[in-house]
């Protein structure tokens, strides 16, 4: 009996002496899970510097490659057309016939050679309406390269105001047309005179009266 007290009066020290250091238990489990949770915020700080690494390379290199690695093309466009009267034919029954020299000035804006080129204008003659191929037939220009065709002697018995539509398109029709190698530039060309003189009935009437007016005056002047 006097050994199973013993045993029960030391477990009750020993219970007492847990409770004693229950409240350092507390504070090293509170600061376990401190530290854990710091460890967590570090874990995640370093994923996002990580992150922002990766991130700020990848920029650098897109910035520094973009130029680089962006595809290269042709952009051809008309500049200029101009139209200039080269001849005029003695009329035949009341026909005039004009010859003019059609220039149309392309030029490639982009950085890259461009497919080969046509011209052609739509003759406006009624009847007509053909395609006429401006020279030369066929031109790849070069990257920031302008070139002239030229159609000469083009004759016509039109007169007035008349539509040049001047296009141009690639030579081969087995390239796809897009914007940056086909469009159009519409001319207008004025010829000969399409304004006719009109006069006002009764104004060379009064134009006779105010010159026989003044005869008159000058006629008493003298008298007088």
């Amino acid at each position: 009996m006097a050994i199973e007290k013993q045993m029960i009066s030391g477990y009750i020290e020993f219970l007492h002496e847990i409770i004693a250091f229950q409240p350092m238990i507390m504070i090293l489990g509170r600061s376990l899970n401190i530290i854990r949770l710091i460890q967590g915020v570090s874990e995640g700080l370093m994923i996002l510097k990580n992150t922002m690494i990766v991130f700020f390379f990848t920029f650098c290199v897109l910035l520094i490659l973009g130029p680089v690695c962006q595809a290269q093309q042709a952009h051809v466009t008309i500049q200029n057309v101009s139209v200039e009267l080269v001849k005029t034919r003695p009329p035949v029954g009341g026909v005039t016939i004009r010859e003019y020299t059609i220039s149309a000035v392309l030029s490639n804006i982009g950085d890259s050679k461009s497919v080969n080129i046509t011209v052609k204008f739509r003759d406006p003659e009624p009847g007509i309406s053909g395609n006429l191929t401006l020279q030369p037939e066929s031109y790849s220009l070069q990257p920031n390269e302008e070139k002239t065709f030229i159609f000469e002697n083009w004759p016509t018995t039109l007169s007035g105001t008349i539509i040049l539509n001047i296009s141009f398109d690639p030579s081969s029709p087995n390239i796809v047309h897009t914007d940056d190698n086909s469009g159009h530039y519409l001319y207008t060309l004025q010829i000969g005179d399409s304004q006719t003189t009109t006069s006002t009935p009764g104004f060379e009437v009064l134009i006779v009266l105010v010159a026989l007016l003044v005869i008159l005056l000058k006629k008493r002047i003298k008298i007088q």
